[in-house]
């Protein structure tokens, strides 16, 4: 999993040490069923999201790279490990995608959709 911070703004942050949470545990055992409920939530929701992710990447990402002239004939093997490491974005009308001219370390391919 990756975190970003957005473009815009500073973003502070703690890093909490595994043996931190456990010292704290030990000092106040009433607090491990709270957490653990906490836990085993975000669990959930990230085994969700996880389900998700893989969704889109079979059903959108590898068929909408395989439909472009670029990786026409690669293998699906190919086309998987290129679309797990999409990073997938939606914009709506009007908005702009890229920039002619500008320099860019990435390629943009329209998965859905259409663009002039």
């Amino acid at each position: 999993a990756s975190a970003r911070a957005y473009a815009k703004g500073l973003v502070a942050c703690a890093r909490i040490g595994g043996p931190s949470i456990l010292q704290a545990l030990e000092a106040s055992p009433q607090e491990r069923s709270t957490l653990m409920d906490h836990y085993r939530k975000q669990e959930a929701a990230n085994r969700a999201t996880e389900t998700r992710r893989r969704g889109w990447v079979q059903t959108v990402a590898i068929p909408g790279l395989a439909r472009t002239k670029f990786f026409a004939g690669c293998s699906e093997a190919f086309l998987q490990d290129i679309a797990l490491t999409l990073s997938e974005a939606q914009r709506g009308a009007g908005e702009t995608l890229a920039v002619i001219g500008k320099e860019t370390t990435a390629m943009l391919v329209i998965l859905s959709g259409t663009v002039e």
